[in-house]
C-alpha cells in the first residue's frame, strides 16, 4: 500500500500543477517530492528484501538501478520534447499521470513477499 500512497501523492501533485499551477505550486511540489521520495525510497528497500543473499542483493541492485537511471536520465528529454510538439504542459504532465499507473503495478509486483529466484545464468560455477 505505500507504493500506491507515493504514487497518489504524485498524481496529486501533478493533478494540482495542471488545476492550479501558480495557486498551490508549493504544496503541488511538496506532495511530488514526498511521492517521488516515497517512491524511491521503497524501490531501493525491495531491492534488499527482494534477494535472499549479498550476491544476488548486488545483482538485482545493478539491474534495477541500471534500468532506474536510464528511465531518469532519458525521462526529461522525451517529456521535454512532448512539452515542445504539444506547446505546452498538459500533455507531458498528463502522461506523467499515465505512468503512475504501471507504476502502481510494479510496486504492488515488488511488494510482494518473495525472493527472486535464481536462473542458470545467476547460478555460481560448478
Amino acid at each position: 500500500m505505500l507504493a500506491a500512497l507515493g504514487a497518489l501523492l504524485c498524481a496529486l501533485g501533478f493533478a494540482g500543477l495542471l488545476l492550479a499551477p501558480a495557486g498551490g505550486a508549493y504544496l503541488w511540489m511538496t506532495l511530488l517530492g514526498l511521492g517521488q521520495g516515497a517512491a524511491i525510497s521503497l524501490a531501493l528497500l525491495f531491492i534488499v528484501q527482494r534477494a535472499p543473499d549479498a550476491r544476488h542483493t548486488a545483482q538485482l541492485s545493478g539491474m534495477a538501478q541500471c534500468f532506474g537511471y536510464v528511465l531518469a536520465a532519458t525521462g526529461p528529454a522525451v517529456l521535454g520534447t512532448v512539452h515542445d510538439a504539444s506547446g505546452g504542459w498538459t500533455v507531458p504532465l498528463t502522461v506523467l499521470l499515465v505512468l503512475l499507473v504501471p507504476q502502481v503495478a510494479l510496486g504492488f509486483g515488488a511488494a510482494r513477499d518473495r525472493h527472486v529466484a535464481a536462473t542458470a545464468a545467476c547460478a555460481p560455477p560448478g
